[in-house]
Order: C-alpha cells, then structure tokens, then sequence
C-alpha cells in the first residue's frame, strides 16, 4: 500500500503544525468546557466525566478554528495530538492505493479524531477535512502525560476511555473483516 511521503514538517509542535494547515488559534479549550459538557453525554468517551472533570481536561488543551475545507489532520503526518469536536462537522477521509479520497467517516461535536497517533506516534491514518467552519481542542501526547502527572484521576479516567474507544473501533473493525472474508471464501459445505 502507498503511504504519503513524510516531510520535515512533520516535527513540528501541534500548535505550528494546525497554523501551517490553515487552523486558527482560538486560546485554551477551556473557554469552551460548558458547551463541551452539554455535549457530553451523548458520547461514551466523556458521559461520566463532571463538569469539573471537563474543566480540568480542557485546560490542558488549545482551541482552534477550522475554515470550512481546511484538512487540519492530513494522512501520513506524524503528529502527536488528537482533536475534540467542539462545534462544525468533520470528513473523514482515507487515500487508495491510486491516491482518490475515500469517505471512512463524518464526526460531530464531542467526539475525537486522532487517538491512535497520540498514542502510538504513528503516522496518520486519514485524514480529516472540516466540512463547515469548526472549533477543536488539540490534546498533544506532552499535554496528556502532563495530566495524568498532575490531575492523575481525570488523566486516568480519560486515558480509560480512549483505550475503550480504540477497543470498540478494533471490535468493530475485525467484525467488518470477518464478514469481508466470509463472503470471499467460498463455503466449505459447497
């Protein structure tokens, strides 16, 4: 399979990174803590957290706005953050093997997009394409450690969470897998 190419920019800190691809600052995410808590309960990853507790992870984090079209997460990079929907719907997209934009998913508020690479340090996946103006909150890898160090039960409780959405999404996956495979192998009663 055919990766992107990788290129020097691919070190920069989130902050330099979101302003290169056209991502605005908006100051800490906290600003925005009570309209992520309203949001809150519609999503596993934070349902249980207080407002307390949302006030506490959003201070460990920036805010940014998307212009509609931005693709502020761009496939292959080796960036280090995940992102917090706070308002705008996102596309997410991956490449094919001839280089054509294939849907993987659209998200809403309150739901996260970059896990995996915060994580493991990773390239990519996909990338992720604001499909109207948006506002995020960026959590960078340094900013999660510094969390569990210093507010260790919120750190605890989200870093919890993400492994259970990293799960579910792999669940999910290897069952779409198996039906795939199941309807390429021919039966072994035939």
């Amino acid at each position: 399979m055919t990766q992107p190419p990788h290129s020097s920019q691919d070190s920069l800190l989130p902050r330099d990174r979101l302003l290169q691809l056209g991502a605005k600052p908006l100051g800490s995410a906290v600003t925005f803590a009570d309209q992520v808590f309203a949001l809150a309960q519609r999503v596993p990853l934070l349902a249980d957290f207080s407002v307390e507790e949302i006030q506490t992870l959003t201070s460990y984090m920036e805010a940014f706005h998307a212009p509609s079209g931005c693709m502020f997460i761009e496939e292959g990079a080796l960036d280090d953050y995940m992102v917090l929907i706070i308002r705008g719907t996102v596309e997410v997209v991956k490449l094919d093997n001839w280089g054509h934009r294939s849907r993987v998913a659209i998200v809403t508020p309150v739901q996260t997009l970059g896990e995996m690479s915060m994580v493991d340090g990773e390239p990519r996946f996909a990338s992720c394409i604001a499909m109207e103006e948006c506002h995020f909150g960026v959590l960078s890898r340094s900013k999660l450690l510094q969390l569990i160090d210093q507010q260790p039960q919120v750190g605890a409780k989200l870093l919890l969470r993400l492994v259970q959405l990293l799960s579910s999404r792999l669940r999910q996956t290897s069952a779409k897998l198996m039906a795939y495979m199941s309807q390429q192998t021919p039966s072994a009663s035939r």
